[in-house]
C-alpha cells in the first residue's frame, strides 16, 4: 500500500471527535507482546498526547469494516463499555453490509505532500 508512514504505520484517515480531540487512523498490527494475541484494533486514550487508532490488516474486509467502526465509536464514546461499543459497531456493520456496501479494491493512498501539491495545482486552474 502507498501512503504516509511513520512509527505507527500507514495513516489512512484523520478525524476530530465531538470533544475536539484529533485522531489519526493507521493500518498496523498492534504489538502482540504489549497488547496480547488476537487484537484487531486499538483506540488510544483521548487524554494521551497523540491519541490514535490502530487497525490490524490481518482480517477479512467485513471484519476490518467492523473494527474501524468499533474503534471510531471508542474515540467518540470513550466512557462507554466495551459491550456497548461492540453492539453499536456490529449493528452498524451489519446494516451497511445488508445494504450492499462492499470493499471493491484496496485503498490507494497518497502522501500528504502529494495531496497538497495536487490541491495547489487545482487551485491555480
Amino acid at each position: 500500500m502507498e501512503g504516509f508512514h511513520n512509527n505507527y504505520g500507514q495513516k489512512i484517515f484523520s478525524f476530530t471527535n465531538t470533544k475536539k480531540i484529533h485522531y489519526d487512523i493507521y493500518i498496523r498490527k498492534p504489538n502482540k507482546l504489549h497488547y496480547g494475541e488476537g487484537v484487531y484494533g486499538l483506540c488510544f486514550d483521548p487524554e494521551e498526547e497523540n491519541p490514535h487508532i490502530l487497525i490490524n490488516p490481518d482480517q477479512s474486509d467485513r471484519a476490518m469494516m467492523n473494527t474501524c467502526i468499533h474503534e471510531v465509536c471508542h474515540a467518540f464514546f470513550w466512557d462507554k463499555s466495551e459491550y456497548d461499543i461492540s453492539r453499536c459497531a456490529s449493528t452498524i456493520s451489519n446494516l451497511i453490509f445488508k445494504l450492499g456496501w462492499r470493499k471493491v479494491e484496496d485503498v490507494k493512498l497518497e502522501s500528504s505532500s502529494k495531496r497538497k501539491k495536487a490541491k495547489a495545482r487545482r487551485g491555480k486552474k
